[in-house]
């Protein structure tokens, strides 16, 4: 039978063995093919993703810029922010089925927002799913290739919250910052 396999290298997080595009290819003995279209996320994800880490190839996303797709929002108290933003959901419609909350590990913190019905998953355990509208919480320290897998979730919106203390603390580089 045959088999096709898809892999993105860059999804490799630092506690896990990486396996290049080259050994998968000497394994499988088999030539790689770049997809090059990004159509799943929205153009100013894709556009983000590539600061996080720049491609070897050239990767086209023929979606319209869409304003509404992408925040950053730095703040000094994140359970208030997602309070907000679970406010902001509600008046406009949105089910928590549609928004999944990722944290870069499980420490508990957003058990009630899962209690509210949202679907909070590690980032590293939502790898090769998607949703709708993904939010990020950031609270801590976050390697680039986190936050690529992170974001590479989404296929309508995207926002992630950073604890601004841990901005300054862990010297992360921001595009927008929202208040």
């Amino acid at each position: 039978r045959r088999i096709v396999a898809l892999c993105d290298e860059i999804q490799a997080f630092p506690y896990e063995t990486k396996m290049s595009l080259s050994d998968l290819e000497e394994l499988l003995e088999v030539s790689h093919f770049l997809l090059t279209k990004s159509l799943r996320v929205p153009k100013k994800v894709c556009n983000r993703l590539k600061t996080l880490v720049s491609p070897s190839y050239s990767v086209v996303n023929p979606r319209p810029i869409e304003e509404d797709t992408y925040h950053e929002i730095a703040v000094l108290n994140v359970d208030h922010q997602l309070a907000k933003l679970n406010e902001q959901f509600q008046r406009d419609s949105i089910r928590p089925g549609q928004v999944t909350f990722l944290i870069p590990y499980n420490n508990g913190q957003l058990v009630w927002l899962s209690n509210l019905g949202y679907r909070v998953e590690t980032i590293g355990r939502f790898r090769g799913v998607e949703s709708s509208i993904i939010v990020v919480v950031i609270n801590g320290e976050v390697t680039a290739e986190t936050l690529y897998c992170a974001y590479s979730r989404c296929t309508s919106s995207y926002i992630v919250v950073y604890d601004a203390c841990a901005i300054v603390k862990n010297d992360i580089q921001l595009t927008e910052i929202s208040t």
